[in-house]
């Protein structure tokens, strides 16, 4: 017969939990980090301005090639829901940088990088705001032209720089036509913000493809050849089934038994 003893049994159930386990904690334990620095911005130029939109800008390396970080520059509406069109973002970049845009308002204009094309207009630029940069970008042209070139956030990427490259650096942005989105837009906005001199390491978000679940094999402790039967109801003792090529020398012994106890009795008789 062929049977699987109580305890090795529990030997299999005790493994494979633990794997299981295992494998889980060390899963959950080293998720995948994303390095990230928010930069918040603000007016600098004018006055009464608690009316006035900010901007937020965020640079990531999350799912980027080494030496490349990505920059997402948003619009966020005022206390009164005034907002603005971007006009200009401006930073520090060392000359060999380059810069792909990805989304979002389209870039007209690059000075300071090895991308340079064009020339940045007066109405994307920051003069008077008492800061210096290496590096302007250009977003859309001058004017709302009906709406069609009204842009509260654009996304590029910086190649041949780090996240450290930005710590304790100083950004600007040029807004244009700021106001009531549905009233009169004829303000303008030089805003400026230093980013955190660490880095942020943070999960990836909801957002985020799930990872794979991982898989582990059962471990092969006791394993019987032929087939294991249970009680019904489950949790009881484990019964023990017979294999067919048992069965069948168990019928051939006792034939064979049968035949001598009859020639036996023949003989004696």
């Amino acid at each position: 017969m062929s049977y699987l003893p109580k305890r090795a049994m529990s030997a299999k159930t005790v493994l494979t939990t633990a794997g299981f386990a295992l494998a889980s904690a060390a899963f959950l334990a080293s998720p995948v980090k994303a390095d990230e620095l928010t930069v918040n911005l603000s007016d600098v130029t004018n006055s009464n301005t608690e009316n006035y939109p900010t901007v937020e800008i965020k640079l990531s390396d999350d799912g980027m090639a080494d030496g490349t970080v990505q920059v997402t520059v948003n619009v966020v509406p005022g206390s009164t829901g005034y907002i603005g069109d971007l006009r200009g973002v401006h930073m520090n970049l060392p000359g060999g940088a380059t810069i792909t845009p990805v989304s979002g308002g389209p870039i007209t204009a690059i000075e300071g990088t090895a991308s340079d094309f064009g020339k940045i207009g007066s109405s994307a630029n920051l003069n008077g705001s008492g800061a210096s940069f290496t590096s302007g970008i250009e977003i859309g042209e001058q004017g709302l032209k009906g709406g069609s070139d009204d842009y509260q956030t654009v996304t590029f990427q910086v190649s041949g720089v780090s996240l450290s490259d930005f710590t304790s650096d100083t950004f600007g942005v040029r807004m244009m036509s700021v106001g009531d989105p549905n009233g009169s837009r004829s303000l303008s906005s030089k805003t400026l913000g230093t980013a955190p001199d660490t880095v942020v390491v943070t999960n990836p978000g909801d957002g985020g493809s799930e990872p794979e679940e991982p898989v582990v094999e059962e471990p092969n402790v006791g394993e019987p050849e032929g087939p294991v039967a249970e009680e019904p109801g489950g949790g009881g003792e484990p019964v023990a089934v017979p294999e067919p090529t048992t069965m069948a020398g168990l019928a051939l012994g006792f034939g064979g038994l049968v035949a001598a106890r009859r020639r036996k009795m023949n003989k004696d008789g």
